[in-house]
């Protein structure tokens, strides 16, 4: 009897499961129809250029002095 109990409970989580990722699934898919994701157009500016020494005020000194010498190096190639 406790064989059968357990076989059903089995049954039962299995069939929940596999429900709850067809539901999941289910919702997933209507949602990205309804609203579709919207792209942005890149504003990058002139007046932006030197916008990654605010991030990178952490770095060790070398490595910033590193990231100088190929943004020089960018613009001689450029």
């Amino acid at each position: 009897m406790k064989i059968w109990v357990n076989v059903l409970a089995l049954l039962v989580l299995i069939a929940s499961l596999v429900a709850g990722k067809m539901y999941w699934n289910h919702q997933a898919s209507e949602q990205s129809a309804v609203r579709p994701t919207k792209i942005e157009s890149s504003s990058y500016t002139k007046g932006e250029e030197a916008s990654w020494k605010k991030y990178a005020q952490n770095l060790p000194k070398s490595v910033i002095a590193k990231i100088e010498q190929a943004e020089k190096h960018k613009s001689l190639l450029s």
